[in-house]
C-alpha cells in the first residue's frame, strides 16, 4: 500500500533554454504598459485512486497510468494519491478491517475531491466504507463487470466505465481457428469478474448444444486438481480460462504462474483467455483487455466531475473488449495456417516485414517527425522536455517491474559484492529466496553464511573467500536454511567485473533449483520403478508358459478322475494352487502397469478375506488386522488383481503409519447416495454404492498432507524410502473402475479412506475348479496350431484333438506356412502366438489371409505388452490371454469356427 504525488520539476539538461526564455520574458514585460496583477491560480486538487489489486499487477498500472495522463493534461495542479488493497493475493474481514483503519489514519487530516476507483473489490470497498472514511466525496469506478454491484450504487456521487466482453465472438473466433474442438474446458477462480465470465459461458453452453462444455471451478477444485484434468483431456479439445489467482483450498497462484501452469497442462490443446495480459505464457489468443484504455476513459469522467458536474448527471460509460488478439507463434506450433487467422485481430510475434515494421510504429515515426520540427520553437522544446522526461519515468518504471516479475518467475536473484568493503546488495528475489524480510535483514558475508546449511557452510566459506582474492568468478551449489526451517537448494554464480570509475565489482546471481533437484530425484524413482516393472513383466511372461501347462493339465484329468478317487483331492489342490500362481502373476503386472484389465462382478467380502493370507504378513505381527463385512452385501463390477493391490497398498501404508504397532480394519457397507457431490476431483453421482473402509490407529496427516497424498510422487518418507506412486495409484484404480475414494484423518487420530464403487445388479463371477471333459467329437474343422513353446503347444492339441478338431501343430511360422499349404481340406482355423522367434503372430495371419480371407484368426499371448485390435473383440479375430484353460480354449474356439461357418452375419 503506497502514496505518492505528482512529480512537478523539468529535465536539467534544459536549464539554458529556460533561462533565455526568462530573459526574454522579463525584457518583453519591461517594454509594455503595467497591467492589473494576474488572478490567483485555482487551489490544488486531491484524488485518491484506489486499486483493488497489488502495485505492479499489469492491468493495474495500465489504468493508473491512463487516469494519470489525463489528470496532468489539467489546467490547475491536481496531486495524485495511490492506494492498493491487494485483494487478489489477501481477503478476509481481517484484511478489509487493517485497511479501513489504515486508510483512516493516513487520510485523517486532507481533504480528497475525488476517488477513482479500479476493479470490482475497491468499488466494494467504497460502498461500505466510503462515508466513514472520506466523507461523500464523488467516486469514479473503473473496469467493474459485476451489474449487481452496479445495480447498488447511489447515483447521485457515483459514475464511471463499465467493463463488457463479447465471448461470443472470442469463441467463434477460436472455433474458426480450430474446427475440430468438441469439448470446451473452463478454468476459473472465484472473483468477481471470472464470475461475470463464467455466467456468460454457462449461458453460451446451453445454446451451443453441439459442444461439451465442463467446468473447472476454482472455487471448488485445488489448483492442482485443475492441472491433472487439463493433463488428461481428449485431442479434440480446447481451454478458456481466466485470470485464475484462487483455488479452493485458499492458495494464491500468481497471474503469470498460473498461465504458465495452465499452458504447459494442455500441451498441444490450445489455452485461450479473455485478458491478452496472458499471452507469451504459451496461450493461443486472449481479448484486447486495454487497463490503459478504461484509465483514460475514467480520467475523462473524473475531468468533468472535478470541473463541477455532478456524478449524477455524468452517464456511465461502457467499454467492450472486442477486439481478439492472436499469438502467431503458438498458433504456428498448434499447426493452424496463417491463411485460417481472420481480419482485423491483432497478431503477435508475427515474422517482421518493413511494412510491419511501419504499421507497428507508425504513431513513433510520425511523433519523431512531429518533436524534430518542434524543436525550432522554444516554448514546444520546454514541453517536448516534460514529455520526455515522463515518459523516462514510465519506463524505468515499467522496466523495473518487468525485470522484478521475470526474476520472481524464473527464481533468479541478483547480487553485488565490493570486494574491498564486503558490502552486499540484494534484489527483492534473493530476500525472498531466503526467506527474509529487507526492511530488518541487513545483507552482509556473515550473515549470509549463518543462512547456509551447517554441512555446506565451511566447503561455501572457502570457495568465497578464496574466489575473492584471486578476483576469480565462482559457481557454487548448497543448501540454505529458511528461517521458518525449511531447507532449499540454491544455485549461485558470480563474476569479477570493473565498473566504468575503475572500481571493481562482484556481481551474480543466486537461483532457487528445490523443484529442479526434487524432479531430478522423482526422475531417478521412475527409472527404478520402470526397470522393476521390466522385469516383472519379463517374469510374468515365463510364469504365464508354465501356468497354461500346469493349469490346463490339471483341469484336464480333473475331468478324468471322479470325485471318489483319492487322487481327485490332489488334483483339486494342485489347481487351486496353480489358479492362485495365476493371480500373483497378475499382481506382477499390476506392479509393472502393464496389466490387461479383466473386470468382472465381484462380492467383494470375498476378496477382502481371501487377502488374509498376504495382509497379515505385509502388516507385520505388531498390526492387528480385524474384519467387518456386511451380509448382505451388493455385487461390484472390477478387475480382481487391482482391488488386491489397492487393498496391499492401503495396508502398507497403514503400516507405515503404525511403527509401534496397532490395528488395521476393512470394512465393507451398502451404501446410498441421495445428491450429487463434488470431492477431490471426483464427481459422484447419486445411486446404490458398495463401501470399502480401510482404517488404521496410526499417526495421522494434518490438512497440508491430506490435501496432496494421491498426486503422483508425493511422499512424506524419506528421499530413498519411497516413491510417491502407491496411493497415487490407488487413486488411478477406483477412478478407472468408475468409483470415488476419500481420506478422513487427524495428527493422533488415523487415516480412514473410503471406497465406493457402484452397484451392479448381476450375481458374481463364478472362481470355482470345475472339471473338464471333451465336448463333440468327429468335427469336420481343420485348425492350424502355431507356438514355439512345446509344452503349451502339446497341451492346446491335445485340447483340441479330444474336442474332434483335426488340428497341425508347427513350432515356426515358416513350418506354419509349410503345413498350410498342404492341408486337405483347407485349414478354416488358425490359432498362433503372438511373439515368436523369427516370424511374428501377426506376420503369419497377413500373408495367411492373402490365401484365405474368410480364415478365422485366434492369437495366444503371455506377454502383458502385446497390444492388439482385437482386444477383447468378437468375430473372425480374437486374442486369448495365457495362462488359459482347456474349456477357455474350447469356448472361444467353438465361438470362432461358428462365426467363420456364418460370414454374413458377423462384422
Amino acid at each position: 500500500m503506497t502514496g505518492r504525488g505528482k512529480p512537478r520539476s523539468f529535465a536539467p539538461g534544459h536549464g539554458i533554454t529556460v533561462l533565455c526564455l526568462l530573459a526574454l520574458s522579463t525584457g518583453l514585460l519591461a517594454a509594455q504598459p503595467s497591467t492589473p496583477a494576474a488572478e490567483p491560480s485555482p487551489p490544488k486538487r486531491n484524488v485518491l485512486i484506489l486499486n483493488s489489486y497489488h502495485q505492479n499487477f499489469p492491468w493495474t498500472n495500465d489504468l493508473v497510468l491512463g487516469v494519470e495522463d489525463v489528470l496532468s493534461a489539467l489546467p490547475f495542479e491536481v496531486e495524485v494519491w495511490t492506494e492498493f488493497l491487494d485483494a487478489k493475493r489477501k481477503s478476509g474481514p481481517a484484511h478489509e478491517a487493517w485497511m479501513e483503519e489504515t486508510l483512516r489514519e493516513k487520510y485523517r487530516t486532507l481533504r480528497l475531491d475525488l476517488i477513482v476507483s479500479s476493479d470490482d473489490d475497491a468499488l466494494q470497498f467504497l460502498l461500505k466504507h466510503r462515508d466513514g472514511l472520506f466523507g461523500q466525496v464523488p467516486v469514479v469506478f473503473s473496469g467493474v463487470s459485476s451489474p449487481e454491484l452496479i445495480q447498488q450504487l447511489p447515483r447521485d456521487s457515483y459514475t464511471g466505465v463499465v467493463e463488457e466482453f463479447d465471448l461470443q465472438s472470442y469463441l467463434d473466433t477460436a472455433l474458426h481457428l480450430f474446427p475440430k474442438v468438441r469439448q470446451i474446458f473452463v478454468v476459473s477462480d472465484a472473483s468477481p469478474s471470472n464470475q461475470v465470465h463464467l455466467r456468460a459461458l454457462r449461458t453460451i453452453a446451453r445454446r451451443r448444444s453441439s459442444l461439451h462444455f465442463q467446468f473447472l471451478d476454482g472455487s471448488l477444485l485445488s489448483f492442482g486438481q485443475i492441472l491433472t484434468q487439463l493433463r488428461a483431456m481428449p485431442q479434440d479439445s480446447l481451454v478458456l480460462t481466466t485470470s485464475f489467482t484462487h483455488d479452493s483450498t485458499g492458495l494464491y497462484v500468481p497471474l503469470p504462474d498460473a498461465g504458465a501452469q495452465i499452458a504447459r497442462a494442455a500441451g498441444a490443446i490450445p489455452v485461450f483467455s479473455p485478458n491478452s495480459a496472458q499471452l507469451g505464457q504459451g496461450f493461443a489468443g486472449g481479448c484486447a483487455n486495454n487497463g490503459r484504455a478504461h484509465g483514460l476513459q475514467a480520467g475523462n469522467l473524473a475531468k468533468r466531475v472535478l470541473a463541477g458536474a455532478s456524478p449524477g448527471g455524468v452517464p456511465i460509460v461502457r467499454h467492450g473488449v472486442l477486439q481478439m488478439v492472436l499469438d502467431f507463434v503458438v498458433l504456428e506450433r498448434l499447426g493452424v495456417a496463417p491463411d485460417l487467422i481472420p481480419a482485423g485481430v491483432v497478431v503477435l510475434n508475427r515474422p517482421a516485414s518493413m511494412t510491419d515494421f511501419y504499421d507497428r510504429n507508425r504513431r513513433l515515426v510520425w511523433i519523431g517527425a512531429a518533436f524534430t520540427l518542434i524543436q525550432f520553437l522554444i516554448i514546444a522544446a520546454m514541453v517536448a522536455n516534460v514529455l520526455r522526461r515522463r515518459h523516462a519515468e514510465r519506463q524505468l518504471r515499467s522496466s523495473q517491474a518487468h525485470l522484478e516479475r521475470a526474476q520472481k518467475l524464473a527464481r533468479l536473484g541478483s547480487w553485488e559484492k565490493d570486494p574491498h568493503s564486503g558490502a552486499l546488495r540484494w534484489s527483492d528475489e534473493v530476500y525472498r529466496i531466503h526467506g527474509l524480510n529487507r526492511e530488518i535483514f541487513e545483507p552482509t558475508f556473515d550473515h549470509l553464511m549463518d543462512l547456509v546449511h551447517p554441512d555446506d557452510r565451511e566447503r561455501i566459506r572457502t570457495m568465497a573467500v578464496t574466489a575473492d582474492k584471486e578476483s576469480r568468478n565462482r559457481a557454487m551449489e548448497y543448501r540454505i536454511l529458511r528461517p521458518d526451517g525449511r531447507v532449499r537448494h540454491v544455485r549461485s554464480y558470480g563474476e569479477f567485473t570493473q565498473l566504468r570509475d575503475g572500481r571493481h565489482m562482484v556481481m551474480g546471481t543466486v537461483q532457487d533449483v528445490t523443484e529442479m533437484k526434487e524432479i531430478e530425484e522423482q526422475f531417478r524413482h521412475v527409472q527404478r520403478v520402470e526397470s522393476l516393472g521390466t522385469l516383472a513383466g519379463g517374469i510374468a511372461h515365463d510364469f504365464n508358459n508354465l501356468l497354461t501347462v500346469i493349469n490346463g493339465y490339471s483341469h484336464m484329468l480333473l475331468g478324468r478322475v471322479g470325485e471318489q478317487d483319492q487322487n481327485h483331492r490332489l488334483l483339486v489342490e494342485i489347481q487351486r494352487a496353480g489358479q492362485r500362481a495365476a493371480d500373483l502373476t497378475r499382481q506382477l503386472l499390476a506392479f509393472s502397469r502393464k496389466q490387461v484389465l479383466q473386470p468382472q462382478v465381484l462380492d467383494l467380502n470375498e476378496v477382502v478375506v481371501s487377502m488374509q493370507g498376504l495382509l497379515a504378513p505385509l502388516l507385520g505381527e505388531n498390526v492387528e488386522l480385524r474384519f467387518q463385512t456386511a451380509k448382505p452385501l451388493k455385487r461390484v463390477r472390477a478387475d480382481r488383481t487391482q482391488v488386491a493391490q489397492v487393498l496391499l497398498n492401503l495396508a502398507a501404508n497403514a503400516r507405515d503409519a503404525m511403527p509401534v504397532g496397532g490395528a488395521f480394519t476393512i470394512r465393507t457397507a451398502n451404501e446410498e447416495i441421495r445428491e450429487a457431490r463434488s470431492s477431490q476431483s471426483m464427481d459422484l453421482q447419486p445411486g446404490s454404492y458398495v463401501a470399502l473402509y480401510a482404517m488404521d490407529t496410526g499417526s495421522g496427516m494434518d490438512e497440508t498432507t491430506r490435501e496432496r497424498i494421491f498426486e503422483p510422487f508425493f511422499t512424506t518418507k524419506e528421499v530413498g524410502k519411497g516413491t510417491g506412486l502407491g496411493l497415487s495409484s490407488v487413486y488411478g484404480i477406483v477412478k478407472q473402475s468408475g468409483g470415488h475414494i476419500s481420506v478422513f484423518s487427524k495428527p493422533g487420530q488415523g487415516a480412514t479412506f473410503r471406497i465406493l464403487l457402484p452397484a451392479v445388479e448381476e450375481p458374481a463371477t463364478a472362481t470355482g475348479t470345475a472339471a473338464w471333459g471333451p465336448g463333440k467329437q468327429a468335427s469336420h474343422h481343420v485348425i492350424l496350431l502355431v507356438e514355439d513353446q512345446g509344452q503349451v503347444r502339446e497341451l492346446a492339441r491335445e485340447t483340441l484333438a479330444q474336442l474332434g478338431y483335426r488340428t497341425y501343430a508347427a513350432a515356426s511360422g515358416e513350418q506354419a506356412l509349410e503345413l498350410f499349404s498342404k492341408a486337405d481340406p483347407p485349414v478354416e482355423l488358425l490359432i498362433t502366438d503372438v511373439v515368436m522367434p523369427g516370424m511374428s503372430g501377426p506376420e503369419l495371419a497377413e500373408r495367411l489371409l492373402q490365401h484365405n480371407p474368410k480364415l478365422g484368426v485366434l492369437y495366444i499371448s503371455g506377454y502383458p505388452g502385446d497390444s492388439l485390435e482385437h482386444e477383447n473383440g468378437s468375430g473372425s479375430r480374437r486374442i486369448l490371454r495365457k495362462p488359459f484353460l482347456p474349456k477357455d480354449l474350447g469356448a472361444i474356439v467353438e465361438e470362432m469356427l461358428a462365426a467363420v461357418a456364418e460370414p454374413d452375419e458377423v462384422e
